[in-house]
């Protein structure tokens, strides 16, 4: 698994070959960040990365400037695996690990956020409930960007302040793009 752009482009995340996890592909992960790049430069924006898992979205998202990156995972081996790689990449500074479950994250958090990735394990999350607890959590910016991927497609064009901008699929991949209006 590489990092395909910025400069940690071509760096190969470590330690993950015995870890119960579905890394973002590099073709999906190049196709996201080509629709972001689309609407907004990622060069100084606060990224929230929900079920990080590899964290390579979020790594993503540092390689290409994003100022900082905070990773939410609940299995403690691969937030191991995830601490070490951003160690050895040296983007320890610009980040925050939280070991924990998203819903208990969301609970106690007071940041906001420019871009949020969501990349639950397939089938275990329901996009519209999982928007739902972000509004509510309140952690969105006016404008802020919502990247959802799952194994299917909902057909909701919004959810409260968050509009659907795009559904795209890459094989069995499913991505949905949302903008937070309020």
């Amino acid at each position: 698994m590489r990092i395909v752009a910025g400069e940690l482009k071509g760096r190969t995340l470590k330690g993950l070959g015995d870890l119960a996890i579905r890394p973002t592909s590099e073709r999906v992960r190049e196709a996201v960040f080509s629709a972001i790049g689309s609407r907004r430069k990622l060069v100084g924006l606060q990224v929230l990365d929900l079920f990080a898992g590899s964290g390579a979205l979020g790594i993503e998202a540092l390689s290409r400037g994003a100022k900082s990156c905070t990773f939410v995972e609940k299995d403690k081996k691969v937030t191991q695996a995830l601490k070490l790689n951003l160690e050895t990449f040296g983007q320890s500074a610009n980040c925050v690990l939280e070991n924990q479950a998203v819903e208990s994250f969301l609970k106690h958090k007071q940041t906001t956020y420019d871009l949020i990735f969501a990349d639950p394990p397939y089938g275990s999350v329901n996009e519209r409930d999982l928007a739902e607890l972000l509004i509510n959590a309140g952690v969105f910016r006016q404008g802020s960007l919502f990247i959802f991927e799952d194994a299917s497609a909902s057909s909701e064009e919004s959810y409260g302040s968050l509009k659907v901008l795009s559904r795209k699929a890459y094989g069995d991949t499913f991505v949905t793009m949302m903008e937070h209006a309020n």
